[in-house]
């Protein structure tokens, strides 16, 4: 499946997949990362402004993700220690539909060639994403708190 920049006709079908995204979790053990509102229609649409927006799509889009190159304020501190100081992309907000498989791996193929250092965080609660990142090669780094105070298991994949 093809990964492309988000785009404004594409909005209505994110808000979608967020939304079942947001319920699988909550039904599978993971109530709290996302709750009920996250992520919001600001954070989405300052993605997508930014252009750090992406979507997975064959014949409809099953899945977004952002990717961002600039360096994530809430890595600053981490409970551990990252495998490397260097720059790297992060990869956020990961959501599909359920109708596919390996989204991760999808997004690893497609941009670990380009960046060579790519983190990403999840919640203790979000088994899945963690058994995805691990499964393609992502080492687990320490806790890192997100801007509210929340921890997150940090992951990061570099060369």
């Amino acid at each position: 499946m093809p990964i492309r920049r988000a785009e404004y006709k594409d909005m209505a079908r994110i808000f979608q997949i967020y939304d079942i995204a947001r319920h699988f979790m909550a039904e599978n053990g993971n109530p709290d990362q996302w709750g009920d509102t996250y992520p919001s229609e600001k954070i989405i649409s300052d993605d997508l402004k930014k252009k750090q927006l992406y979507v997975i799509e064959e014949k409809t889009v099953t899945a977004v993700f952002a990717l961002m190159t600039e360096p994530e304020p809430d890595y600053s501190y981490i409970e551990g220690k990252w495998i490397s100081d260097g720059k790297y992309a992060t990869i956020h907000r990961v959501a599909c539909d359920g109708s596919g498989k390996g989204i991760v791996r999808m997004i690893t193929e497609t941009f670990f060639p380009v960046y060579g250092n790519i983190r990403c965080d999840t919640h203790a609660d979000n088994l899945p994403m963690q058994k995805s990142l691990e499964k393609n090669g992502f080492i687990k780094c320490g806790i890192i708190y997100t801007s509210y105070g929340s921890p997150r298991i940090a992951y990061q994949k570099i060369e």
